[in-house]
């Protein structure tokens, strides 16, 4: 309860601080005539399409043969894999959370 007052009030304070430095600079925009002195213009480069990329797409490829790897590797593996694994131990070592991983009870917890 303390944390999301906390965390409200913060978002207040942090709003209200931006709300005077972006009125602040409004006022300095007018007073000092920023904006007339200099025409505005978006000037937007669209000639980065025809520079060469600085990576070749072939660097996907050697993503792609790792997880090709390891899927090979757990489906040439798959019936070694123990019926039952261990998830959770607690602070004395001891066995907490078991998980079936046969086929059929792929969800079930013990």
């Amino acid at each position: 309860m303390i944390f999301g007052i906390g965390l409200v009030l913060l978002i207040g304070c942090l709003f209200a601080l931006y709300l005077k430095y972006h009125f602040t600079m409004k006022r300095l925009k007018v007073d000092h005539k920023w904006e007339q002195e200099k025409p505005q213009a978006v000037v937007i480069d669209t000639g980065f399409r025809n520079r060469k990329l600085a990576y070749s797409n072939l660097w996907f490829f050697i993503p792609a043969l790792l997880m090709l790897g390891t899927l090979a590797i757990t489906l040439i593996y798959f019936d070694q894999i123990p019926q039952r694994i261990a998830l959770q131990y607690d602070f004395s070592g001891e066995l907490q959370r078991v998980v079936n991983t046969n086929r059929d009870n792929r969800h079930n917890h013990c």
